[in-house]
């Protein structure tokens, strides 16, 4: 909804859990007036998985619709992404 804030839970898993490193995550295709943070900002991915939480925030000014969200994995000089759907709905009044 326009004003709010929602999350999605993005987990990151290795294929080598030998080997330790750190993947920094980071959102593309935001809508004007909306912004992502992630918490943690990083994580160690391991082979059960490591998680970190996507909040995405929209302001007033947010136009409703479907946004195609691309969250982007980098470390160990590999990158891998991923997509959601960011649905913003209009502000109740």
């Amino acid at each position: 909804t326009q004003g709010r804030a929602g999350s999605n839970t993005i987990t990151v898993y290795s294929s080598r859990p030998t080997i330790i490193v750190t993947v920094t995550l980071s959102a593309s295709g935001l809508p004007p007036g909306a912004s992502a943070s992630f918490s943690p900002a990083s994580v160690v991915p391991l082979s059960t998985g490591s998680s970190s939480a996507c909040i995405i925030s929209t302001s007033s000014s947010t136009r409703p619709g479907r946004y195609a969200i691309t969250v982007t994995g980098s470390g160990g000089g590999e990158t891998h992404t991923t997509t959601f759907t960011l649905i913003v709905n209009p502000r109740l009044v």
